[in-house]
């Protein structure tokens, strides 16, 4: 179910492009639905909070995204794709250590 919670914070940090916003709509869920799966509520939340903010370095419509594009005179679309892999390299190492480390 961690995987579940934490696929929907990172969606909707991309979709918002607001991590904070992503992550405390469904941090106040987490704790029942750990209890419900017999998890501890740490192990659910603390992927879903660093997905928040992973998520929201790929989100075309994050502010920072939108001032750096504007600095660089480029496309949001054009960093979002250099940030995507390393990104996604980043949010599997998260989870992996989440699982193996804790």
């Amino acid at each position: 179910m961690t995987l579940v919670m934490t696929a929907l914070v990172g969606v909707t940090a991309v979709l918002t492009g607001s991590g904070v916003a992503a992550f405390f709509s469904f941090s106040g869920l987490a704790p029942s639905i750990a209890a419900k799966f017999g998890e501890s509520a740490v192990n659910m939340i603390l992927p879903m909070q660093l997905m928040a903010g992973m998520g929201r370095s790929i989100s075309p419509v994050a502010g920072i995204i939108i001032a750096v594009s504007k600095a660089g005179e480029c496309s949001p679309f054009m960093i979002v794709r250099r940030t995507l892999l390393p990104a996604l390299a980043g949010i599997a190492a998260m989870l992996i250590a989440n699982y193996v480390l804790i």
